[in-house]
């Protein structure tokens, strides 16, 4: 039985794919990093969603890469909403670890160099440490690294802007109640991060249904009107 904390299988593959990098910045068996990783990829590439199949553990352990351990940590996510190894690491790092492995180029053994030598777990430390020229310190880096570093931070502060789930819910408001105008439209609710209850929210996704997202030309009218319109 699915608790109501369930993960959506896009969250659970994420989680999946964040233990095998925490557990790597931790210094962990590879095995184990590599059977987080295998798991994540093979749920993400399975015909069937995992949550139809969770139910019956012969049909988990069916999936190639799934074994009796990843099987357990599979049950925990969907009765629990988390994983214990998870939550220990994101503790012993802080979340903010998390921000640091979307910043291109920065992966989990650059990051182990930096807290292994420096305990800092967040973008703005990692970005003080780069312009103190103290990156370049670090085994295999150098000056070139040390300012594409720099380069990769200015590019995810630019597209990663985030906004407070209230001020999203305000916009997405806005956004259905000027959808609703068009005909055609059955449904209209939100998606993604709002839907799921984030505390922040980096873009608006609204799921709509409808006959006229069936016809090309109806479709085709509306994208046209909407061009021309401001919600």
């Amino acid at each position: 039985m699915l608790s109501s904390s369930a993960p959506e299988p896009r969250t659970l593959i994420d989680i999946l794919y964040e233990t095998a990098d925490l557990l790597e910045i931790d210094g962990q068996d590879s095995f184990r990093i590599r059977s987080y990783r295998n798991a994540a990829q093979a749920i993400e590439n399975h015909s069937q969603q995992i949550q139809t199949l969770i139910a019956d553990p012969k049909d988990v352990l069916a999936i190639p890469g799934i074994g009796k351990s990843m099987l357990r940590n599979l049950q925990e996510l969907f009765q629990d909403g988390k994983l214990e190894v998870q939550t220990e690491l994101l503790q012993k790092y802080h979340p903010s670890m998390l921000q640091l492995l979307k910043i291109q180029g920065l992966g989990p053994k650059t990051i182990k160099l930096i807290w292994d030598a420096h305990e800092v777990s967040d973008v703005d430390g990692v970005e003080k440490l780069a312009r103190e020229g103290k990156i370049r310190e670090l085994p295999r880096m150098g000056e070139k690294h040390e300012a594409k570093l720099l380069k990769a931070i200015e590019d995810y502060r630019r597209i990663s802007g985030r906004f407070l789930v209230d001020a999203a819910e305000e916009e997405a408001e806005k956004l259905t109640g000027y959808l609703e105008k068009f005909p055609g439209f059955d449904k209209i609710t939100p998606a993604g991060s709002l839907r799921r209850g984030r505390e922040t929210v980096g873009d608006l996704d609204i799921l709509v249904t409808g006959k006229a997202c069936c016809d090309a030309d109806d479709l085709e009218k509306l994208i046209e009107r909407s061009k021309k319109a401001t919600p």
